[in-house]
């Protein structure tokens, strides 16, 4: 007959493996990280199996839980993305989830004496809380995850202290009672109510972030019109000289022509002819917002001596998407492209090729450049991991994030040192 203390915890290092693979994001494939995870369920119920008959010495009982607490961790930092905070943080908070599991159990195998029992009520409550957890906070903690570098190491001080108190509190007697189990379920509801704070100041800081980034939306096309004035202003002074002398050129013109020195009005128009491609603002686009944005980073390319090709087929009226939004999309995308191409040594390989069109009432954006080195992608996400540390790389999440609420498709794609991304999003009806 199996011993219900060992079936105790052979439940809850299934369930707390299961929080580990569905709440960490994965640095591995999903069979590699499934493989090193039964690797450690099957270490783990070995050593519980071995010394569980010896669990009543508080010697035997910490080495064993010190070694496993060691292997899990180990695993979460193997597994994880974020070698750092991010992953002590979600082991942790996998012992603290099953921790509520196994002091039903202990309440359950105490009242009644009947393990069976006590494992059904302890795998019907971990599946319930998991269930809960994956469906309503995972994709929001993942994203916090992706997104958010810093304050984990604080946030670690909530389950190792609940945990650390519940360890205590059941080593206080030599046999389980309701006199330490009562303690001890006022401390997991304590640390639900603690996790529920935790919870609630992380969307509160997300919605700032949120207003933070609308507010950068903001302030990115309020530089943008800004840039755009500019370069307006600057296109009519230039225009205003033209014309000014542009009569002493005619009578040049007519002199040149009485003496019949024909190559010198072509050098002439020749010279003027460039002078008017510098004062004339190109259109990219018919649309205001997409020709501030294209013009600024078409001037922007040509000061990092990097070629910029744009092809853009858009009606003036972009009414069917949010044009702000949209802008700042394109903003995002060119800025990363400007950036990378301009790192590529020869400056002949310096490119940057931007499609904008309109197909079957889908709005399709193409922006290709050229970069060096090697990309390497986060197994998460998706997206390539930036080698500028903390803060950079989430304009790629953002985008991705903005055409995914827009039902839109995403894509990209690196090879032959050629970085394509792809963004399609419902135009019209």
């Amino acid at each position: 007959m199996i011993d219900p203390q060992l079936a105790e915890y052979t439940i809850s290092m299934l369930f707390l493996l299961s929080y580990l693979l569905l709440m960490l994001p994965m640095r591995y494939s999903k069979r590699v990280s499934i493989i090193c995870a039964a690797v450690c369920f099957a270490i783990t119920v070995a050593i519980d199996a071995e010394f569980t008959p010896w669990n009543n010495t508080d010697l035997m009982t910490g080495a064993v839980t010190i070694c496993e607490a060691i292997l899990v961790q180990g695993l979460a930092f193997f597994l994880c993305s974020y070698r750092d905070f991010r992953a002590l943080f979600t082991g942790l908070t996998s012992a603290a989830y099953v921790l509520v599991g196994n002091i039903v159990f202990s309440v359950i195998y105490l009242v009644s004496g009947i393990g069976w029992l006590a494992c059904l009520f302890q795998i019907c409550l971990h599946t319930f809380l998991l269930v809960v957890i994956v469906m309503m906070l995972r994709k929001r903690y993942l994203y916090e995850m992706n997104v958010r570098s810093k304050g984990w190491g604080m946030l670690c001080l909530v389950p190792l202290m609940f945990y650390t108190t519940q360890y205590f509190l059941l080593s206080l007697e030599s046999s389980l009672s309701l006199k330490v189990l009562i303690p001890c379920l006022c401390v997991l509801v304590l640390m639900i109510l603690s996790y529920s704070i935790v919870i609630g100041a992380l969307i509160d800081a997300r919605h700032e972030s949120e207003l933070e980034r609308d507010n950068g939306i903001l302030a990115r096309m309020t530089d943008n019109l800004k840039q755009q004035i500019e370069l307006i202003q600057d296109s009519n002074e230039r225009m205003t000289v033209i014309r000014h002398d542009m009569r002493h050129r005619v009578a040049l013109i007519n002199a040149y022509l009485d003496a019949k020195e024909y190559g010198r009005i072509r050098d002439l128009l020749s010279h003027l002819s460039g002078e008017l491609d510098k004062a004339v603002l190109s259109r990219l686009s018919r649309n205001a917002a997409l020709d501030a944005v294209l013009s600024l980073y078409s001037k922007r390319a040509e000061q990092a001596h990097v070629t910029m090709k744009c092809r853009v087929g858009v009606p003036e009226d972009l009414t069917s998407i949010d044009e702000v939004e949209y802008a700042t999309t394109l903003s995002n995308l060119l800025e990363n492209a400007v950036r990378a191409a301009s790192e590529v040594e020869d400056p002949t390989k310096r490119f940057i090729t931007c499609s904008i069109s309109i197909v079957n009432h889908q709005m399709i954006t193409e922006v290709s450049n050229s970069y060096v080195g090697d990309i390497k992608m986060n197994a998460q996400t998706h997206l390539p991991l930036s080698s500028q540390g903390s803060g950079h790389g989430v304009g790629l999440l953002s985008i991705k994030s903005y055409v995914g609420k827009q039902d839109g498709l995403f894509d990209l794609s690196c090879k032959d040192n050629v970085f394509t991304v792809r963004i399609s999003l419902r135009f019209g009806e």
